[in-house]
């Protein structure tokens, strides 16, 4: 089960959250129809777990969207890093964010 927590968020910016630890689940999505709009997520939390990522209703982790370094708002929705103990991931708007159809888990 997901429990919904919103925030307000401006786009084009970077934030920063600190975890006691990462959720075995989570989804998180950014609700913009502009595809001009992108937030970048760093997580830091303790442990070293492995981390998969699937965008929308994917079954498998898009391998291709895992990047060696921090993404830029220039990256594809859903790039993402890991490093240790750091998580990135850019969230960018689009009519299926809107719609709800492009989370993250």
């Amino acid at each position: 089960d997901f429990s919904p927590y919103h925030a307000i968020i401006k786009p084009n910016v970077v934030y920063d959250a600190e975890l006691v630890s990462f959720p075995e689940n989570m989804r998180i999505a950014y609700r913009s129809k502009r595809s001009d709009e992108t937030v970048l997520l760093r997580f830091f939390y303790p442990d070293s777990a492995g981390i998969n990522l699937f965008v929308g209703n994917q079954k498998k982790p898009d391998v291709g969207l895992k990047i060696g370094r921090e993404p830029t708002f220039g990256d594809a929705h859903g790039a993402h890093a890991i490093e240790a103990n750091k998580f990135y991931v850019l969230l960018k708007g689009s009519e299926a964010a809107f719609n709800g159809q492009a989370y993250i888990i």
